[in-house]
């Protein structure tokens, strides 16, 4: 059966026409919400947030246009949290403990330090440990690591890219149980390729992304591209899932040491 929509429901919000009344609006009320893919809320907005969680509600407006949408929290159980540094949020998670919502994290840690291509991110370093320290308090089946996305240029080898990814899973590998990871896609992103040229960076396809041995203890991987065909693969005992494009041959990296995933 196809899913239609959310119900939506009546929601009781502050009149912006009027002061001191109130309006009903129509609302979504999902059981588990994503905040958020388009923004870093845990890194720059976590007060407005835990406001936003406290009035009941938030007024949303997708990026890619549309009429916002009102989205109540009367029914939330559950909230994805998409971020590259968490650690300001850290202290709001007794809240939400104590509120009893349940949460976990998609923590995309890459390591583009030498080649500035995160610039508004902590060095890391230090985003190793806020993702060590993440995964202690809230358990490793929480904090999902994403290496996303995988960049070849003329700046990165597959050596460099080989080297980066090895860093950080030799250090949190103990603390997570799942890596995430995509090809870099840029061909619908306007405003990603201008930046990537301003750095300076040439960005290939994916029919250049080769052979990418892994080298660490295993974890279950997967993509985070939904752009891409996935397929399940097994490759010494561990479950991955890897992307075709473009009808190319990719051999992608499981984090299993002397081991790759090989598609076509």
């Amino acid at each position: 059966m196809k899913w239609k929509s959310w119900d939506p429901i009546p929601l009781t919000i502050p009149d912006p026409a009027r002061h001191g009344a109130d309006i009903i609006v129509d609302a979504i009320a999902p059981l588990i919400v994503s905040a958020s893919r388009s923004t870093d809320i845990p890194a720059f907005y976590g007060d407005w947030f835990m406001e936003r969680l406290r009035a009941g509600y938030v007024k949303w407006k997708s990026p890619f246009g549309g009429n916002p949408v009102y989205v109540s929290f009367a029914k939330t159980r559950v909230f994805a949290f998409w971020s590259k540094n968490p650690a300001p949020f850290l202290p709001h998670l007794e809240t939400l403990d104590r509120k009893g919502y349940r949460y976990y994290f998609l923590f995309t840690l890459n390591d583009y330090d030498a080649e500035s291509l995160e610039p508004n991110v902590p060095p890391v370093d230090e985003r190793i440990e806020t993702f060590i320290r993440l995964s202690r308090r809230i358990g490793k089946g929480r904090v999902v690591w994403r290496f996303d996305p995988l960049v070849l240029s003329d700046r990165i080898t597959v050596e460099d890219l080989l080297e980066k990814v090895r860093y950080i899973g030799d250090q949190i590998a103990p603390f997570t149980e799942r890596l995430v990871f995509s090809f870099v896609d840029v061909e619908k992103y306007a405003k990603v390729q201008r930046n990537l040229r301003a750095g300076g960076v040439p960005v290939p396809g994916n029919s250049r992304m080769g052979k990418l041995p892994g080298s660490a203890p295993g974890l279950p991987c997967s993509t985070g591209s939904g752009d891409l065909l996935s397929v399940p693969v097994r490759k010494r005992g561990i479950s991955c899932v890897t992307a075709l494009g473009g009808g190319s041959v990719s051999v992608m990296t499981c984090w299993q040491r002397n081991s790759a995933m090989m598609t076509r």
